[in-house]
Formats: C-alpha cells, structure tokens, sequence
C-alpha cells in the first residue's frame, strides 16, 4: 500500500498550494503521460501485426491476388512472424543491457518499420515473408520492454 500512496501523492496535481509548484507538478505528469501512452503504443504494433495474419490469408487465396501463392507459402506467411518473435526477445535483452531501456523501445521501432513497409510494397512472396520477418523481431522485443516504467526502489 505505501508503493500505492506514494504514487498518488506524486502525481497529485490539486494540493499543491502554490501556483509554481502546481504548474511544475502538472508539466511532470503531462510529460509523464505522453511517455507512458508512446511506451505502450508498442503494444498496437504487437497487436496489428498478429491479426494480420487473418487478413492476409485469404487475400493471398483469391484468384485476383497481385502475389500469386501455394497453400503452403500461404501458412509460411502467416507463421513467419511467429517464428521470428524469439529472436527478438534475445537481442531486445542484450540491447536493454548495453544502452537502456528507453533506447531499446526507440530502436526496436526500427525493424517494425522497415517490416511494414516491406509488407507495403511487396509485390512478391518472399519480399512478403521478409516484412513479416521483421515485424516478427519487433514483436518479440515487446515482452522484454515491459519493465521500463517501474515503482522505485
């Protein structure tokens, strides 16, 4: 219960007596905030990136398809992010270690953007599975980050 209180009581914003204080106190929690809501952002990409799996089957299966594939390229695609999920979490861990956390959730931005955009112009098969590859390695460096925000001590 004291982790509880001395929580509230720090982001607390209608106490404060003076004018200066309150306004520092509400800059700290707006800042606050905006750090916790870009951290947990991650979490959509996560989430997009599982269900498309839903959506891109059984457009990969229509006859009119740009990219053209076989049943079994079909559950490549679909498992490939899957598959590449553990190799992320590794090297999120190590990445954590070397030069923190924030910086860690920053560059594990980086292969969820070049993924998606791989997926975006891919006109074929494998140009496919290489976006799924690395939106699959972001999404694996989202179970180590979960720890960045923290009570103290």
């Amino acid at each position: 219960m004291e982790d509880i209180s001395a929580s509230c009581v720090s982001l607390n914003i209608l106490d404060s007596t003076e004018k200066e204080t309150e306004k520092g106190t509400r800059q700290t929690l707006y800042r606050q905030l905006i750090a916790t809501i870009l951290a947990a952002s991650f979490n959509i990409v996560f989430g997009i990136s599982l269900a498309y799996s839903a959506i891109l089957n059984p457009e990969l299966a229509k006859n009119t398809s740009e990219i053209q594939t076989t049943e079994t390229q079909r559950a490549w695609a679909a498992s490939a992010l899957t598959l590449a999920m553990p190799v992320g979490a590794p090297v999120s861990g190590i990445l954590m270690d070397t030069v923190g956390r924030l910086n860690t959730v920053k560059i594990a931005c980086v292969p969820a953007v070049i993924g998606w955009a791989l997926i975006a112009i891919s006109s074929d098969f494998y140009t496919l599975i290489a976006g799924r590859v690395f939106t699959g390695i972001a999404s694996g460096e989202l179970f180590q980050r979960r720890s960045i925000v923290s009570p103290p001590g």
